[in-house]
């Protein structure tokens, strides 16, 4: 057992960890580490005062903390141009990495020890877990928060006796939500356990002080600076229910379809469904206990506009433990009919597996490969500074800011706009809409006065239609990847050849 739960844990390690490196030196090729690193700078260089609440602050705490013990000086680290970035997703991609086992313990304390190793077999390929792992924010973390909090819940008594495992589970549950907010959901867990348990009345108040001071724990100024705190609050939700970028239409509708179709691929949707209705048919009991997160969490999220693909991530580890819970009633059903077949359940539970999980762990790889090549924008800023540094180039590009080319240092290329005729002219294109608009009348503007000096593809002429997460300013398809040969929108580079 320990043999195989260790190769399944190296397996996810590689996966999460080949490609840490993706886009750099080029610094925003994720949307939204730079929030993560530049409110960690404030914490080493200035106060443990975030004034930042769009997040909680544990992961960021978390990221400070290794920024402090790291070689050399603070200010050294925290202003390199690409440290604070590896670090942010080498934490991101150990957390990823050691769900695996958490889910293998708790699914081992719910179910059969074949059901743990599905679970954990399944989760260590699932393509949104495995992609996300890279990336320095608080969608995997928060997913491991919630994880140990669910192990607690599912291993530790809740009985009337019990009154510190009720304690430590929601101090769990309190921390979970100061990696991100919702994650506070799994505390629905907690209390189906605890009614499940017959908990004495006067074990739920515990519950909910331990909750709120592992909240505080990791989010102090939450209070210190309630008003901060409150206002981020507000704009957050407001943005949540209001979209982003584009208009998919309910969450309830696009998560199902698109996030968590993509997010794990359709057979093993489709396995996490039916085991999540077999599991409801046939023990309500456990039902209530594993699928009390996910249901709420799905109903509150599915309730907006903004539908990022990266919201489903937490659903993933549940996803595959209700599919291997599938993939089990379909080969104990069978053993009992073939008693006499040697070895049938093995090998039935490797096909299986090996089917639902084919799909997330082909595009896991794919996407790592594309990941491991340079990306357009890194290229076109090495092209722009041989040709031009040192020299003062005024530079105009259109798209949005994360899909533009970071051209450093700053300064030597000062924006102008296109009508006052800049030197270079930078122009992306993708299959990302919103992000990569272009103005009217821009290739007019380049026929006439500027010439092409360089063309960055990222597209073959040929191959499979790419799927992208419209919402999400991630210039990486998450199906289709036969088509791409590197990451990033396509580059161009103009030159004025008039004055």
């Amino acid at each position: 057992m320990t043999l195989g739960l260790a190769a399944l844990t190296l397996a996810a390690a590689v996966l999460r960890f080949w490609s840490l490196r993706f886009g750099l030196p080029q610094p925003l090729t994720r949307p939204d580490e730079e929030a993560i690193t530049t409110v960690a700078a404030q914490i080493v260089l200035r106060s443990p005062n975030p004034r930042f609440f769009d997040y909680p602050t544990l992961f960021m705490y978390l990221v400070a903390f290794v920024e402090k013990l790291w070689p050399g000086s603070a200010a050294a680290v925290v202003n390199d141009d690409t440290l604070p970035i590896l670090i942010s997703r080498s934490i991101a991609a150990t957390f990823g990495t050691l769900s695996v086992p958490l889910l293998f313990v708790s699914a081992r304390r719910l179910f059969s020890l074949r059901t743990a190793f599905v679970a954990a077999a399944l989760f260590a390929v699932a393509f949104l877990h495995v992609r996300d792992s890279h990336f320095g924010v608080t969608d995997v973390p928060m997913t491991f928060m919630v994880l140990a909090a669910f192990c607690a819940i599912v291993s530790l008594p809740m009985d009337r006796g019990q009154w510190w495992n009720v304690a430590i589970a929601a101090v769990l549950c309190g921390l979970a939500a100061s990696t991100k907010y919702n994650a506070v959901l799994i505390a629905a867990a907690l209390g189906v356990a605890m009614v499940q348990a017959k908990a004495a009345r006067w074990l739920y108040p515990i519950a909910g002080v331990a909750l709120v001071a592992g909240f505080l724990a990791a989010t102090p100024y939450a209070v210190i600076t309630r008003e901060k705190f409150v206002a981020d609050l507000i704009g957050l939700q407001s943005h949540l229910a209001s979209g982003h970028a584009t208009d998919e239409g309910l969450g309830w509708t696009h998560h199902l379809a698109f996030s968590l179709r993509y997010g794990v691929g359709l057979l093993f949707l489709i396995a996490a469904l039916a085991g999540a209705a077999w599991l409801a048919a046939v023990d309500r009991r456990r039902a209530c206990l594993v699928l009390a997160f996910p249901l709420l969490y799905y109903a509150v999220l599915g309730s907006g506009r903004t539908v990022f693909m990266r919201h489903m991530t937490p659903l993933v580890p549940f996803a595959a433990l209700l599919a291997a819970v599938a993939i089990d009633a379909i080969v104990s059903r069978l053993q009992r009919a073939l008693p006499d077949v040697r070895g049938l359940a093995f090998a039935l539970t490797v096909a299986l597996t090996v089917v639902v999980g084919y799909d997330s762990a082909s595009r896991s790889i794919a996407l790592d490969r594309l990941l491991a090549r340079r990306d357009s924008r890194a290229i076109a800023a090495e092209f722009v500074k041989d040709r031009y540094f040192p020299r003062r180039t005024t530079t105009y590009q259109s798209g949005d800011f994360y899909g533009r080319v970071q051209l450093w240092p700053e300064g030597i290329y000062p924006e102008t706009p296109l009508d006052r005729q800049p030197q270079l002219v930078i122009v992306q294109s993708s299959r990302l809409v919103a992000y990569s608009r272009q103005p009217a009348g821009l290739r007019e503007t380049l026929a006439g006065s500027y010439r092409l000096l360089l063309r960055v593809d990222v597209e073959k002429p040929t191959g499979p239609e790419p799927v992208f997460d419209q919402q999400d300013g991630f210039f990486v398809p998450v199906a289709g990847f036969e088509r791409y040969e590197r990451p990033g929108p396509a580059i161009e580079i103009y030159e004025r050849v008039a004055p």
